[in-house]
């Protein structure tokens, strides 16, 4: 389930693959999203509230314009397991997706083409992650290079 930045717009999966649209604005369905041929995994809409991305279990990426319903990129397999989420830039153009199986990959938000990939060999499903207590692990959106830092001590706390 995700709320549009604006909260005009609330989507969710139906059992249909399809994505359900309600207009907070008036109360009222807006319509469906259809195209995944695969339960809906991972949920996420852009910044502007126009555009919603779809990641499913079958690994495929979809996006869709919400006021009209059409479809704007895919389907097609962003990765080859399935898809647990998808996040836009701020700026909207670029789309963050990272499958169950780890890795991770930036698409362009326009046309659907990849741009950067981590295999899981260099990565896990999370962009930011800890490894056990040894180091956090962040991924520099720059030089696309992961970066290993010491983690920081931890407190114990008394119960």
């Amino acid at each position: 389930v995700v709320l549009s930045p604006d909260g005009r717009w609330l989507i969710y999966p139906g059992p249909d693959y399809a994505l359900r649209v309600v207009d907070l604005k008036s109360g009222k369905p807006h319509g469906s999203l259809t195209g995944l041929t695969w339960h809906v995994s991972a949920l996420a809409c852009s910044a502007d509230s126009r555009r919603v991305a779809a990641g499913s279990q079958d690994g495929s990426l979809m996006v869709w314009d919400i006021v009209s319903g059409k479809p704007e990129i895919g389907p097609f397999p962003a990765h080859s397991a399935a898809v647990n989420h998808v996040e836009y830039s701020s700026d909207g153009k670029t789309l963050l997706t990272t499958p169950f199986a780890g890795g991770l990959r930036m698409w362009n938000a326009a046309n659907g083409r990849s741009m950067i990939s981590i295999p899981e060999a260099e990565s896990t499903a999370c962009p930011l992650l800890a490894e056990g207590d040894q180091a956090l692990v962040f991924w520099n959106l720059k030089t696309g290079d992961l970066e290993r830092h010491p983690a920081p001590p931890l407190r114990s706390f008394d119960r």
